[in-house]
């Protein structure tokens, strides 16, 4: 059997020449693989050194993107944005965790201790580890002081008042 080495077909024995493109026929198939291209070296990657290469703009912006976005996703898993009103803080978080992200210490100031507690548990361990905000156990030492302050004044006004009898 006979091949074309330009078009491809096959020929049986006795032909030397191809019916459509008139070249001479070869004895062994040729292969129907296209030769590869040439692929041409980046100098960099010649030479071994990264700082001298050329690169690519939009590779470029999207590799600073990723970073920034895994480094802003860092910042808020693991600080919570505490605005007042002297100001915005970061605070470390208890443990990264996405959640009160940003909290507000006003609003925590404003509501009573146990809803504070209810609503953002976890920027109030914070804040309370930190020192920003009253610990529970101190919370609960000044209340009771408090309370003893107020039952002994009434103690003092009923025996002022039974003295005065």
């Amino acid at each position: 059997m006979s091949w074309c080495p330009q078009c491809g077909p096959e020929y049986r024995e006795g032909f030397t020449e191809c019916a459509k493109c008139g070249v001479t026929l070869q004895a062994e198939q040729p292969s129907l693989r296209q030769p590869k291209p040439e692929v041409k070296v980046d100098e960099a990657e010649e030479t071994g050194n990264f700082w001298t290469a050329e690169l690519n703009p939009r590779a470029t912006f999207l590799w600073v993107l990723l970073i920034l976005a895994l480094l802003a996703g860092w910042v808020l898993g693991t600080y919570h944005v505490v605005q007042s009103s002297q100001g915005t803080q970061l605070v470390r978080k208890v443990h990264f965790t996405f959640a009160e992200c940003f909290v507000s210490l006003d609003a925590i100031t404003s509501m009573p201790a146990v809803a504070s507690s209810a609503k953002y548990p976890l920027a109030v361990k914070a804040l309370q580890r930190d020192g920003i905000l009253e610990s529970d156990e101190a919370r609960d030492e000044r209340i009771q002081q408090e309370v003893q302050e107020q039952m002994d004044k009434s103690l003092q006004d009923i025996q002022r008042r039974m003295g005065e009898q």
